[in-house]
């Protein structure tokens, strides 16, 4: 049977035994971005449980950004019916599921762990250093998803991601 209902009253300050029984008792986890800003703990508290995540769009550039129906399987959260046909899809579909579950953990721990963001910031700081130090810009380090990559691809896509509301 399907939980339908809050897990539980906690606050952000409480640690809920029962909150994290419930996940790692799940198949399918369906979190949405909180309003008005991207990214909280609840989708990387998914990731890691193993079960399949299902998120709205993260428009954000990221390091190492979740794929769809690769990591997780995005829905519109301004569209129930897609949501409930993605996910009777899943239900009846259980490894190709799994598949994606499995990928989406592996993902996780491998990219968006604490030990991955403080990776990222000296990554950004090193090439900053080096970019203000540097004359000569094939001594610039050669590191993927930096703070000025991820700039960079933002103004890129923001056009893209205010006229059509998807990721860019």
């Amino acid at each position: 049977m399907a939980l339908l209902l809050q897990v539980n009253t906690a606050t952000r300050t409480t640690v809920s035994k029962q909150y994290f029984e419930q996940m790692f008792n799940a198949q399918i986890i369906v979190t949405v971005n909180p309003a008005n800003w991207e990214g909280d703990f609840r989708l990387w508290e998914s990731m890691c449980t193993g079960a399949l995540i299902f998120v709205d769009p993260v428009f954000v550039p990221h390091p190492f950004p979740l794929q769809d129906k690769v990591h997780v399987v995005f829905f519109s959260n301004s569209d129930r019916e897609d949501l409930f046909r993605k996910l009777d899809y899943y239900r009846a579909h259980p490894q190709e599921a799994r598949k994606i579950a499995v990928q989406g953990y592996l993902h996780a721990m491998k990219h968006h762990r604490t030990v991955s963001m403080v990776d990222y910031i000296l990554r950004t700081a090193h090439l900053r250093r080096v970019a203000l130090t540097e004359d000569s810009p094939q001594r610039l380090p050669n590191y993927t998803y930096t703070g000025q990559y991820l700039r960079y691809e933002a103004q890129v896509q923001e056009k893209n991601i205010k006229a059509c509301h998807q990721p860019g």
